[in-house]
Parts: C-alpha cells; sequence; structure tokens
C-alpha cells in the first residue's frame, strides 16, 4: 500500500516533468512538512519556467503570424470605421434604417448634463440620499425619462454591424 504522507517527485517524460502530489493532511513532523511545502514550491517554480520557456519559444516560432493577424485586426478596425461612416452618411441621405445587409441604424438617446447640477437635483429630490457621487447610470435613466431643465436631450443614430456579415450578405442575395 502506498504510503500516505506522499513526498513531491519528479517523473521526467519527455520534455516534460510530471509532479505527484503532497499529501498534506498527514505530515509526520513540521520540519518534514516545512520541506516538503519548500520541495514542491521548487518544483513550481521549475514548471513555471518550463512553460515561460515553451511560451517564448511559441512566440518566436509564430512571431510572423503574430504580425499578420495584428495587421488584420488593425485593417478590419479601419475597414468598419469607413463602413459606419458611410453607413451614416448614407442614412442621412434616405433616412433607412437598414442601409446594407448587415448594416444597421439605432437611434439613441443620449444626456448630457453637468454633474453638480445632477448631484443637487439628486439630494433635493431624496433620489439618492446623501449622495456623494453620482450614479451616472441610475441619473441617466431617470434624465431621460424626467423633463429636467439643466438635461439637453438628443437623439443620436448609431451603427450597428452583423457579426456574421457574410451570413447577411447570403440572405441579401437569396
Amino acid at each position: 500500500m502506498a504510503d500516505p504522507a506522499r513526498d513531491w517527485t519528479e517523473d521526467p517524460g519527455p520534455d516534460q516533468r510530471r509532479l505527484t502530489p503532497i499529501d498534506v493532511f498527514a505530515p509526520r513532523s513540521l520540519d518534514e512538512q516545512v520541506r516538503k511545502v519548500a520541495d514542491g514550491r521548487r518544483h513550481l517554480q521549475s514548471l513555471n519556467a518550463v512553460l515561460d520557456e515553451k511560451r517564448r519559444a511559441f512566440e518566436e516560432a509564430n512571431a510572423d503570424l503574430a504580425t499578420q493577424i495584428e495587421r488584420a485586426k488593425r485593417q478590419v478596425r479601419d475597414g468598419e470605421t469607413v463602413l459606419k461612416t458611410m453607413a451614416l452618411t448614407e442614412h442621412r441621405e434616405t433616412g433607412e434604417l437598414t442601409v446594407a445587409p448587415g448594416v444597421k441604424i439605432r437611434r439613441v438617446l443620449q444626456v448630457d448634463y453637468d454633474a453638480m447640477d445632477a448631484i443637487e437635483w439628486c439630494k433635493a429630490h431624496d433620489e439618492a440620499a446623501g449622495c456623494l457621487k453620482l450614479d451616472t447610470v441610475k441619473f441617466g435613466s431617470l434624465a431621460k425619462a424626467l423633463s429636467l431643465p439643466f438635461v439637453r436631450k438628443e437623439t443620436v443614430s448609431q451603427v450597428t454591424l452583423s457579426r456574421d456579415l457574410d451570413a447577411e450578405l447570403k440572405g441579401a442575395a437569396a
């Protein structure tokens, strides 16, 4: 039968080490347990060092791919910005909310206000008794629903792009 107070052991495999867990519930002595934990920490450090080295090797081996991915992300982001600008222009000209397959316009009410005026209003209306900091989300909802003299409201158009533009294009072609 195996010893219940198992020790950390290294079992070197092909380019990796395996760990047999320590039984922390059956220490024979305090000194032995201190040694086991110290050994375990040392082993953990060596495993982390191996993993770090493998990560560095992976990153080096795939540096060109990572560069291509970053370039593609930047191109997609720039393309989406141009698409959104074109969609807003189309919306202003036509008034349509669906300006292309997978490209829609939604109308959003935005509020603008002076934070100090909002805090004073909250205090006066017991909406946030003794508020020391303005809850902008809660107040924004109130400001949209109420008619407050210090709040300016504006409905703005925002572009939303479908996550799967390919499917939208296929659906539009059908």
